[in-house]
């Protein structure tokens, strides 16, 4: 039998051509975010990038919010002196 490629796909359960040890490696050097909607006591989480496919309905709730990280891994420049003007920018994207 063949060993598997490092960077092989072995799961494409959302048939989007990525499974979870590619999303990881990859976000290890980008940022993410994720929608979390608190309807009728359950918690539910999106990606940001598939917003586009959520409908309204799903996205309301009790409770909702935005999580964004990034992990700066390899990041070597000097540090943003204006943190809150950068996410009103970020959040004013569409």
């Amino acid at each position: 039998m063949s060993e598997k490629k490092k960077d092989e796909l072995l799961h494409d359960h959302n048939h989007d051509g990525i499974d979870r040890r590619g999303f990881l490696k990859c976000m290890a050097w980008a940022g993410t975010g994720a929608l979390c909607v608190m309807s009728g006591g359950v918690l539910k989480s999106y990606s940001m990038s598939r917003t586009p496919e959520i409908s309204t309905a799903d996205m309301m709730g009790e409770l909702s919010f935005v999580q964004i990280s990034d992990s700066h891994m390899g990041f070597n420049k000097p540090a943003n002196t204006d943190v809150a003007g950068t996410l009103k920018a970020a959040v004013g994207k569409d």
